[in-house]
């Protein structure tokens, strides 16, 4: 019976995960921009770095819900060293209103004279109808 039960529950999670809409990917291009997005919607930010630098992305306190920070390396030759890395932060809206989104590049040994960019974007949660 157990068995059976988590068979079902896995089967009822799946189900509702495959209708779940595609996460919104921004960039460094949407730098600035205020959006309009229904609470739950999962936002993915995408952002280069140079593997090696000393330079990474590191995410400024939010109201958004965190569900986690991944890295994409694209292929290459065995000791190449510095090549592009894509740092993917994801969120949820979980509140009606604004929120700051803000993300600075930076070596986190010299703190905070050393940031070299920064990227914000303001989402305003819209509660859903």
């Amino acid at each position: 019976m157990r068995r059976a039960a988590a068979f079902l529950l896995s089967a009822l999670l799946a189900a509702g995960c495959a209708d779940a809409p595609a996460p919104l990917r921004l960039d460094e291009g949407d730098d600035g921009r205020t959006l309009a997005v229904p609470v739950g919607t999962v936002i993915e930010l995408r952002l280069e770095e140079r593997a090696g630098t000393g330079y990474s992305w590191a995410a400024e306190p939010s109201p958004l819900t965190p569900l986690g920070v991944s890295h994409e390396a694209p292929s290459r030759p065995p000791g190449l060293v510095g090549g592009p890395v894509t740092v993917i932060f994801r969120y949820r809206v979980d509140a009606a209103g604004p929120a700051r989104l803000g993300l600075k590049q930076w070596r986190v040994w010299l703190g905070e004279p050393s940031v070299i960019r920064r990227v914000t974007v303001t989402i305003d949660g819209q509660p859903l109808p």
